[in-house]
């Protein structure tokens, strides 16, 4: 299984040339054929400090409020 996918995305309404996707990757591999497997996962997004650095940014020198915060797990 091969996973690609958002861990961050910044929407700023009011100015669109703020807002800033951080994009992931993922594996997971499997070594036996032909049988059923049910996978459940739990999913933790390891972010760089660029999403931090940026949000931080963001709200000091832009005064952008943000709603919520960023979630730990998926």
């Amino acid at each position: 299984m091969l996973m690609y996918g958002y861990n961050t995305v910044i929407i700023i309404t009011n100015d669109k040339s703020l807002s800033k996707t951080f994009v992931g990757a993922g594996i997971d591999l499997r070594t036996k054929k032909n049988t059923t497997i049910w996978n459940f996962g739990l999913i933790i997004p390891i972010r760089k400090p660029e999403v931090k650095n940026y949000m931080n940014e963001l709200k000091q020198n832009k005064g952008v409020v943000f709603d919520g915060s960023l979630p730990p797990f998926g």
